[in-house]
């Protein structure tokens, strides 16, 4: 297998149907280039504080106390990401209270166990009040 194969690729449906078909799609109406992969590739890479500024709102992060900028330094060794944000990652976690699966796991001999948003919060606050 050369480097330049493709292991796997979704179905037309499969990608459009996709968070990240979502999010091209909406940057690129936003910033104005073309809805196609290469395209938002090379914005993220010459706008990359807007491109994370917006993936940040993007995935719903609230942080409790906001970034001064969105990075500081140059090179990826020596960027800092978001200096001063503040983010509570527990309630990060817990924001959501449905039943969609919060944590799914499988143990080694092939059990499976869901546990969803709610069963989630509940459980956290059970162990918050018994501390």
């Amino acid at each position: 297998m050369t480097h330049a194969e493709l292991l796997w690729t979704p179905s037309p449906h499969r990608a459009e149907s996709s968070q990240m078909h979502a999010f091209m799609t909406r940057m690129a109406d936003k910033y104005g280039f073309a809805a196609d992969y290469s395209s938002l590739h090379r914005w993220s890479v010459g706008r990359r504080d807007e491109f994370w500024r917006e993936m940040l709102d993007w995935a719903e992060i609230r942080p409790t106390r906001p970034a001064m900028s969105v990075s500081q330094g140059d090179g990826m060794l020596g960027t800092k990401w978001f200096p001063g944000l503040e983010l509570n990652f527990a309630a990060h976690l817990l924001r959501f209270g449905d039943d969609h699966p919060a944590i799914e796991a499988e143990d080694e001999l092939g059990r499976t166990r869901t546990i969803s948003y709610a069963q989630l919060r509940r459980l956290v606050a059970g162990c918050a009040a018994g501390l």
